[in-house]
């Protein structure tokens, strides 16, 4: 099986305030097929207040992927503290299309997104 992991992502986002905080996200498309898995990530140079996904008007939260709610979901972070990172462990047409990632830390608000396509 293959995995797409995205383990050296660059830092870019939006913020709301000047601190130093900046997102780690690479923004690049991605060709999957059906399938495959696909490690989305999502951090901060910092402490995250809070952090979820969207995709097709659906909020995926952490805490839900952590207990079970999602199908084909887990949990990829290794620390809750500065990522926010999920694994999709079989791609299909579900997932395809733009997913953001929403990180909150103290003062500073990031968004951004990638797209999947099959």
């Amino acid at each position: 099986m293959c995995v797409n992991s995205l383990l050296n992502f660059a830092p870019s986002a939006v913020s709301t305030s000047n601190q130093t905080n900046k997102l780690k996200f690479d923004a690049s498309d991605v060709y999957l097929h059906i399938g495959h898995e696909i490690i989305l990530e999502c951090g901060v140079d910092g402490i995250l207040r809070s952090c979820h996904w969207e995709h097709d008007n659906q909020i995926y939260k952490i805490s839900e992927i952590r207990a079970g709610s999602h199908t084909n979901m887990k949990i990829a972070s290794k620390s809750d503290y500065d990522q926010c990172s999920i694994l999709i462990t079989s791609f299909n047409a579900e997932y395809e299309g733009e997913w953001t990632c929403l990180v909150q830390t103290s003062g500073q608000n990031f968004t951004a997104s990638r797209n999947l396509t099959l």
